[in-house]
C-alpha cells in the first residue's frame, strides 16, 4: 500500500502522484505531463501481397474465379481494398493465387 496513485492537482490543474493511505502526500509529474502518447502513421501500413501455401487453402481470404491474372493466366485470385487507398472508388488489389506467379494487379 505505498505506491503514489496519478491524480489531477486541483488547485494548479496538474498532474500529481498522490498517497492514498490517508497521509495526504503529494508530488508534482515533473514537466513532462505526457502519460501515454500513440502516433500512427499511415503510410507504414504495409500490405502482403504474395500468395504462399499457407495462405492459399485460407477459407478466411475473399477470392474470385471472375479474374484472371494478366501475367501467367490463372482463374483465381485473392482480392482486397488496400488500405493504403486515399480515395473511396471501387478499386481492389488482386493477388494471384498461383504461388508460383505472386502477380499482383489493381482494378
Amino acid at each position: 500500500h505505498n505506491l503514489l496513485y496519478p491524480c489531477e492537482g486541483k488547485v494548479e490543474n496538474t498532474l500529481l502522484f498522490a498517497c492514498r493511505n490517508h497521509c495526504e502526500f503529494e508530488e508534482r509529474l515533473g514537466d513532462n505531463n505526457c502519460v501515454y502518447r500513440l502516433e500512427l502513421d499511415r503510410n507504414a501500413i504495409q500490405v502482403n501481397t504474395h500468395a504462399s501455401e499457407d495462405n492459399t487453402n485460407e477459407p478466411g481470404l475473399a477470392r474470385t474465379k471472375a479474374v484472371r491474372c494478366p501475367a501467367c493466366n490463372h482463374d483465381e485470385a485473392f482480392f482486397f481494398k488496400d488500405p493504403r487507398s486515399v480515395d473511396d472508388g471501387a478499386e481492389l488489389t488482386y493477388i494471384c493465387c498461383n504461388v508460383k506467379c505472386n502477380n499482383s494487379w489493381r482494378k
